[in-house]
């Protein structure tokens, strides 16, 4: 929107809206520049800029409340969805709401997994559940120390003489671990 003087706006031709879509197009074909939104906050509080996804009806358990998608053409010039993530209600009873928060990729099949679901539990406070992967073939790597605060580690497969739980020292030099 460009505003012209008292009683005059301008729609610019990127910006469409109507009761229920909103669409403004950033676009850039010069190398180096890139579209970009952004958001800022000039105040001396410690308080940013919110981007808000409000769903104003009553809602039920896996209503979706908002989705980011990144989505890009395939070498063969189709349009995909490579990665999005969204939130969703996970239980809407009043007093004992949680929420659910789901990060999917693309992964050899045509549709979306989940690869992160963090997932807030109704009934106990301070609990938190996270599964990462999408399976027994998916691998999960730690850069840095692993730090577990619960009194239990639990390692289950279904395969004969697994699973194996290996602690190794790597260092060269002549001390034993």
């Amino acid at each position: 929107l460009t505003y012209k003087d008292a009683d005059e706006i301008s729609v610019e031709s990127s910006f469409t809206y109507d009761s229920s879509f909103f669409l403004a197009r950033m676009t850039s074909s010069a190398d180096g520049q890139f579209p970009q939104f952004q958001m800022s906050n000039s105040n001396s509080n410690a308080i940013g800029p919110i981007f808000k996804f409000i769903k104003s009806e009553d809602g039920s358990a896996d209503d979706e409340l908002g989705k980011i998608a990144f989505i890009g053409d395939n070498n063969g010039g189709a349009q995909k969805t490579f990665a999005e993530f969204g939130g969703y209600i996970g239980t809407a009873t009043a007093g004992s709401e949680a929420g659910v928060l789901e990060f999917r990729v693309r992964e050899n099949s045509d549709g979306l997994t989940t690869g992160l679901k963090i997932e807030g539990q109704p009934s106990d406070d301070g609990e938190i559940d996270v599964t990462i992967g999408a399976g027994a073939a998916s691998t999960t790597t730690i850069a840095g120390d692993l730090t577990t605060n619960g009194e239990d580690v639990l390692f289950t497969s279904s395969t004969s003489h697994k699973p194996v739980v290996e602690i190794k020292n790597t260092n060269t030099d002549v001390h034993d671990p």
